[in-house]
């Protein structure tokens, strides 16, 4: 059997020390980090530069990015059984079971992008349905049509990184993902402003540099998978299938494991998703400077939530490894010492929000109005960013563990149940607009943190057993 063991230390041997503990997360989270950031940041790039054309079309970017990142979290959901699987095969030594997963994790991938494409094109259904006003379901529903064509890269693209990612090498995707923002930044100049010759499209450029930049991410990860993968571990992915019979490349078995574990997981990230996109909603009931402020709320608060992201990844891995490896302290001190590096990491990027906000939003819009209204919000951010720290961080930590039951339910009850009500009355029915909003985001936040703590602790009672 092909080994990984003098490969990865980090992530397969047990920790003896809280700081061994901390060291190990570090080693495998800031990378993910960067790649999560690396991810945002062209969203975020886009909207300070269609924000730099106009408010109506950072309205109409914004109306057009919700549905689409609806689907891309549903995706990240649906594959995370390739890291709690792949983890758990790296535990346990098994280079021949990750490389199977990643091929059925392929197949599935292509099949979702091949679905999302022509959704793309219902733009002005699903805006009208969102009771959207007819300026922007207009502009919105053109700006998402760009998007179709990169779908089917997006998914290939997200079930390789997390391929990748399963077995400790979580660099490669911070590389690629950093380095396509350079790509997607030209992409703009010439497709929102019209620089070089381009066509000025505004908001609809913005989402064709996207989608172009997305095709030259999954041929990069490919390259690396197939040439550069060899060079850096003792054995190749070919070398791994080769060794495998053709019945182990359609393993009907494989496919439920993973969908089974997917599913209550895509359930949980697409009702949060969804609570997130339903209130963009209500924001763009009130009128296109409300809309334009949440969309600045909610990139700001999800670049926040991108650290919680890598250091929930990298829980998820080493809990996954410890559980491959029957090691039952190991999940526990893992899980604990994610949540206690994640509130540190989040206190720090709340204060330093606070004191650069009026730059930060600047970046964001030219429109005073926006900004005036956005403000007197970043407080509120402070609290939510930590709160969604820590639940995210523990959502990763039962993840590992492969519970994949309440955790969904959890999320339904605090960000579908709590936050949409709370957020919408106290929006229209108290009247505080955007702000209370973002009050109804936070509320649902501290009470996902809370109960998913509890989740774990009643888990963790009892010993846990590999899925594999």
């Amino acid at each position: 059997m092909v080994s990984f063991s003098q490969k990865q230390p980090y992530s397969r041997r047990p920790a003896k020390t809280v700081w061994d503990h901390i060291q190990r997360s570090l080693d495998l989270a800031w990378p993910v980090m960067l790649s999560r950031i690396g991810l945002l940041l062209m969203s975020v790039t886009d909207t300070i530069m269609v924000g730099h054309v106009s408010a109506a079309e950072q309205a109409y970017f914004a109306s057009s990015f919700q549905p689409q990142v609806l689907l891309l979290t549903i995706t990240i959901g649906l594959l995370s059984g390739i890291i709690i699987l792949g983890s758990q095969a790296d535990g346990a030594d098994d280079p021949k079971a990750i490389a199977v997963i990643w091929l059925h994790a392929l197949w599935i991938a292509f099949a979702l992008g091949i679905f999302y494409t022509p959704l793309m094109f219902m733009g002005e259904t699903l805006l009208v349905f969102a009771q959207q006003p007819d300026d922007i379901v207009q502009g919105g529903a053109k700006a998402m049509a760009y998007y179709a064509s990169g779908m089917v890269p997006l998914t290939l693209f997200i079930a390789t990184t997390f391929f990748i990612e399963a077995t400790g090498d979580t660099r490669p995707g911070m590389v690629i993902s950093l380095a396509a923002n350079v790509v997607n930044t030209g992409l703009n100049a010439i497709l929102i402003f019209g620089l070089f010759g381009g066509p000025a499209l505004g908001a609809a450029g913005a989402n064709l540099a996207t989608s172009l930049t997305r095709w030259l991410m999954v041929i990069a990860l490919f390259i690396w998978v197939f040439r550069l993968w060899p060079k850096r571990h003792h054995f190749g992915v070919l070398e791994v299938l080769e060794q495998i019979s053709r019945k182990s490349f359609y393993q009907k078995s494989l496919f439920k494991k993973l969908v089974l574990l997917g599913l209550p997981l895509a359930g949980a990230i697409a009702l949060e998703s969804g609570t997130f996109a339903l209130i963009a909603s209500f924001a763009g009931r009130m009128g296109i400077m409300s809309l334009s402020s949440y969309q600045i709320c909610q990139n700001i608060l999800t670049a926040a939530f991108m650290l919680a992201i890598g250091l929930a990844t990298a829980t998820s891995i080493r809990v996954g490894n410890a559980v491959g490896r029957g090691d039952q302290k190991g999940i526990i001190h893992v899980a604990w010492c994610g949540i206690g590096l994640i509130i540190v990491i989040e206190i720090f990027v709340a204060l330093l929000i606070w004191m650069l906000q009026l730059p930060l939003l600047r970046l964001f819009t030219v429109e005073e109005s926006v900004i005036a209204m956005t403000l007197p919000i970043i407080p509120i951010m402070m609290v939510m960013i930590i709160l969604d720290g820590i639940q995210g961080t523990m959502m990763g930590a039962l993840r590992g563990a492969a519970d994949v039951t309440y955790p969904p339910v959890i999320i339904a009850f605090s960000f579908t149940g709590l936050s949409t009500l709370s957020g919408y009355w106290l929006a229209f029915t108290a009247g505080y607009g955007v702000k209370g909003l973002v009050i109804g985001l936070t509320l649902g936040a501290c009470s996902a943190a809370f109960l998913l703590c509890l989740r774990f602790a009643v888990l963790t009672s009892r010993p846990i057993v590999a899925k594999m």
